[in-house]
């Protein structure tokens, strides 16, 4: 993600989906419908099938396991600034 320059909520929700999008181009077919499927699951419940939902929205990201303590810093930051 090149974490050398300061990140804002926005672009690094910008960012997020862009490389999301890159790395879902890259799967195979198969690979392709088991992620959509999942992605329907957790934003569109069944109700019938007996899975709840959330009534507060959570922001999911995906991101690689080594920008992870540089994510956690900004993360942090922008709670100190009172983001949710």
């Amino acid at each position: 993600m090149g974490m050398t320059t300061v990140l804002y909520a926005r672009d690094l929700r910008q960012q997020m989906v862009q490389r999301f999008l890159e790395d879902l181009g890259s799967v195979s077919e198969v690979e392709n419908e088991v992620i959509q499927l999942a992605i329907e699951h957790m934003y569109s419940p069944d109700l019938k099938s007996g899975r709840g939902f959330h009534v507060v929205q959570e922001l999911k990201m995906l991101a690689k396991e080594e920008d992870r303590e540089a994510l956690d810093s900004v993360i942090s930051e922008l709670v100190q600034l009172g983001m949710q």
